[in-house]
């Protein structure tokens, strides 16, 4: 039986990416945010996956509504500890996703013949047996680019039967895991961790998040691309990466839509008589390409990011380019 899983742990802003603002204030908001942003992921998966069970795996209690809000969706609960906690020397940003190591460790006990983890910002927009199907017996995984060279390194490093040849990055937005390479996955993962807290002890390089500590897992098992599936699609006023294929995708990874798409369809999401369960296939997707502005968006939005971008390029050119070199690979992808 497969699975599909997201994982959580509530940590202060700071350590969460995609959260605007860095406060007490922001700390409470960022839970809020991300509480609502995973109910609407669940119930997206939900609308379009009636018999897949799903599971949320977290360290803490879940607040009121949004408990409620699982159990309605039939969404099962775990606890699980969060023991790859990094050290205060590590990167802050990211220490959130970190968490999914831990998740994916106790999901590999589970007995599921596939698992799915998926970003608590995905919006899911159709039927997902067809990604199960095309990942049975590997793993998948969504490329982004090459992995970097000091990345490259540290793979050496651990293995250096991998060769020095630049592999392929894959983001940590969705994975699919079939139960038989839990076992290699996990144990390469494990190594890179164990590098990273040695390294970041004595000032080298070292793995920042879950992502980076995978890509060197998942070069030991067969991947497969979801990328037919799924895509991370950026829609900030100064980036937005639509692509031309998105109206086939059944998964849109949304990262900047925490606080303003997946908050507008919370309310439909938690309610069983809105257009969210009741509406066709058809009128489903013309309401969500209403709320997200995906693919294409309203003439004020249009406005405002065109506006930005040209305040963006003002500023940057009335700055001197500085360079920062930090001990880590967090930014360890080139997209090529």
């Amino acid at each position: 039986m497969s699975v599909l899983a997201i994982a959580f742990t509530a940590r202060p802003a700071r350590e969460s990416p995609n959260i605007r603002g860095r406060s007490s204030l922001a700390d409470a908001r960022a839970a809020d945010i991300y509480y609502r942003s995973l109910v609407v992921s669940f119930a997206s998966v939900r609308r379009w996956n009636e018999y897949l069970p799903l599971l949320f795996v977290t360290d803490g209690e879940t607040p009121q509504p949004y408990s409620s809000a699982l159990r309605a969706l039939e969404v099962e609960t775990e606890t699980v500890t969060f023991e790859h906690r990094p050290p205060a020397e590590f990167g802050q940003t990211h220490i959130a996703s970190l968490y999914s190591l831990d998740a994916l460790r106790s999901l590999s006990t589970g007995g599921h013949g596939q698992v799915i983890l998926l970003d608590p910002d995905v919006l899911c927009r159709g039927d997902l047996s067809p990604l199960l199907a095309e990942t049975k017996n590997s793993v998948g995984a969504l490329p982004c680019g090459v992995i970097s060279a000091n990345a490259t390194q540290l793979h050496l490093s651990l293995d250096e039967t991998l060769g020095p040849g630049r592999s392929t990055f894959y983001e940590g937005a969705c994975y699919v895991v079939d139960a038989m390479h839990f076992p290699v996955l996990l144990e390469k993962a494990d190594r890179a961790w164990r590098l990273s807290l040695t390294n970041v002890a004595t000032g080298l390089k070292y793995f920042t998040t879950e992502q980076d500590v995978l890509n060197f897992a998942l070069r030991s098992v067969p991947v497969v691309s979801i990328r037919p599936y799924i895509s991370t699609i950026w829609t900030t006023r100064t980036h937005r990466t639509v692509p031309p294929d998105v109206e086939q995708l059944p998964l849109w990874h949304l990262p900047s839509e925490k606080d303003r798409a997946f908050a507008r369809l919370f309310e439909p999401a938690t309610d069983s008589s809105s257009w969210f369960w009741t509406a066709n296939g058809e009128k489903y997707a013309e309401m969500i390409r209403r709320v997200t502005q995906i693919p294409r968006r309203s003439p004020v939005r249009w406005t405002c990011d065109t506006g930005a971008r040209l305040v963006r390029r003002l500023q940057s050119a009335m700055k001197l380019n500085v360079q920062t070199t930090v001990p880590s690979v967090s930014e360890s992808v080139e997209i090529g």
